[in-house]
């Protein structure tokens, strides 16, 4: 009814196509479930730009001109955008929006580092090496393949 209003219609709805319009926007609005009068207004929003949307996408479809139903089509398109920003708003509204996490500032200054290692004079300090596994610290305790590879020598 609302479409023939707008002037969409050649001719008055039947009561029963009347009645059809009306069972869908109550099927609509239930799926919706608005929980205040702003999610009312919102979800009616949404039925009716999601219902020019598909009758724009109709009227393409049935156009044996292709500028006019790319016209059509082009206006189905902007219809459904604003349907699902329609349904974004919707979720954000209800708390279920995307959520972001933006960390503003890390000051590594503040972040306490150990204090360093002081070595006797007669302890040697680490020393860093190169080699084929990369740099390691060297610290006069002999890894486990360092005792093998000293075992092997020796026999």
């Amino acid at each position: 009814m609302m479409l023939h209003q707008a002037g969409w219609g050649h001719q008055p709805p039947t009561p029963e196509e009347v009645q059809r319009q009306r069972r869908e926007v109550v099927a609509f609005m239930t799926a919706v479930g608005p929980q205040d009068v702003l999610e009312a207004a919102l979800a009616a929003q949404l039925c009716a730009v999601h219902n020019l949307g598909v009758r724009y996408l109709k009227l393409a479809n049935d156009e044996p001109k292709q500028e006019i139903a790319g016209v059509h089509l082009s206006r189905a398109m902007r219809l459904i955008t604003a349907y699902q920003r329609g349904l974004e708003t919707l979720d954000r509204h209800r708390g279920r929006g995307q959520q972001t996490i933006r960390v503003e500032r890390v000051d590594v200054h503040s972040i306490a580092a150990p204090a360093p290692r002081r070595y006797r004079k007669d302890e040697a300090a680490p020393r860093a090496t190169g080699g084929r596994g990369g740099n390691r610290l060297e610290t006069g305790n002999p890894t486990h393949s360092e005792k093998l590879g000293a075992a092997q020598k020796r026999q």
